[in-house]
């Protein structure tokens, strides 16, 4: 019986390991980091109606080196449609030169007739990484 046993454990550390090598070279060859995720430095901002965000108030980065050109887009997403991206959408190619250093992004809020704070999603993707969201509130004038 020990046989036997010793037989399937082989069999399945081989099945593990090759595995995790298919997982690997999956995410190399994908251009893809273990662990990569989009980072951005505050999950809410506020915009100015008829104005921008202010120089460092949204910037985006990686959190680790993505072995080579990963593209990351940012755009409305959903809510007040007077809340955008500066350019729209915005597009920054990540290299591994440049993935740890914060990208500045510019978010304009739309001159509007009502009185009211509105607010929008505006959400961060790339190939393989989980999309992330921030909160974009217009404070209306």
């Amino acid at each position: 019986m020990n046989y036997h046993f010793y037989q399937l454990s082989k069999k399945f550390a081989r099945f593990i390991l090759l595995s995790l090598l298919t997982i690997s070279i999956f995410f190399i060859s994908s251009g893809i980091a273990f662990g990569q995720e989009i980072q951005v430095n505050t999950p809410t901002v506020s915009v100015p109606e008829g104005g921008s965000t202010a120089v460092g108030t949204l910037t985006v980065q990686l959190t680790a080196d993505p072995l080579g050109d990963l593209v990351v887009t940012g755009q409305w997403n959903s809510g007040d449609t007077d809340i955008q991206t500066n350019p729209n959408p915005w597009i920054y190619t990540f290299s591994s030169s440049d993935w740890n250093v914060p990208q500045e992004v510019t978010l304009d809020a739309a001159e509007d007739a009502d009185l009211i704070d509105g607010t929008a999603t505006i959400q961060f993707s790339g190939t393989g990484l989980t999309p992330v969201n921030v909160t974009a509130t217009e404070e209306d004038n």
